[in-house]
């Protein structure tokens, strides 16, 4: 009996790692397919997937919610003089000083390239726009060494927009909002912020 007893307790030990190593591997999986291999922030994929839900309860709720788009002004140039190395470490650099200045709510993702997202739940216009600033001024004081012995700048674009309850259908058309004014930012000699409100008006860098 007490043999019988001591091989089912290691049975039961067995199936316990078994499981506990299969959670492992999926969390690991499920990380993986939602984060950025580079940067360890959300995917674009993974992006939509959280936008979603937090704009239909957004809607539903009727409360604010914005979104930046973010561009890394002439970072071609930057991988081009230095390398893709080093470019790789300017997008750490930027990623995590982004990090720094956001809430846990907020959705923070690589949106291609060098090109990333930021979705603001509860939080309007004028706040998003202050938000953008802030993290705008942040990059463009940031020096960076860089692999040739001096340091470097680096600026951004961005776009804002916030949810109109009765003409934004979707989180594609807010997105198309930032978009259209993160590129007037470009367009406008970059490093600056643009906001998308009834048509595109400008708020100047510094």
């Amino acid at each position: 009996m007490e043999r019988r007893t001591a091989e089912l307790e290691e049975a039961n030990q067995q199936l316990k790692r078994e499981i506990e190593e299969r959670i492992q591997v999926e969390s690991r999986l499920e990380k993986l397919a939602s984060t950025d291999p580079l940067l360890g922030i959300y995917n674009q994929r993974y992006f939509f997937t959280l936008a979603e839900e937090v704009f239909n309860q957004s809607r539903v709720n009727q409360d604010d919610l914005s979104i930046i788009l973010l561009d890394l002004d002439h970072f071609k140039r930057i991988n081009d003089t230095y390398g893709h190395r080093f470019g790789d470490k300017v997008l750490h650099i930027f990623a995590e000083a982004t990090k720094s200045m956001l809430r846990e709510e907020d959705i923070f993702a690589r949106y291609g390239g060098e090109e990333f997202v930021i979705l603001l739940p509860k939080t309007n216009l004028a706040m998003a726009t202050q938000v953008a600033e802030r993290l705008r001024n942040k990059i463009e004081k940031t020096q960076i060494v860089t692999n040739r012995g001096g340091d470097m700048s680096l600026t951004v674009s961005a776009g804002v927009a916030a949810l109109d309850i009765e003409m934004t259908l979707n989180i594609d058309i807010l997105l198309e909002k930032a978009d259209q004014a993160m590129y007037r930012s470009k367009g406008e000699g970059r490093n600056k912020v643009t906001v998308w409100a009834n048509g595109l008006g400008s708020l100047p860098a510094g």
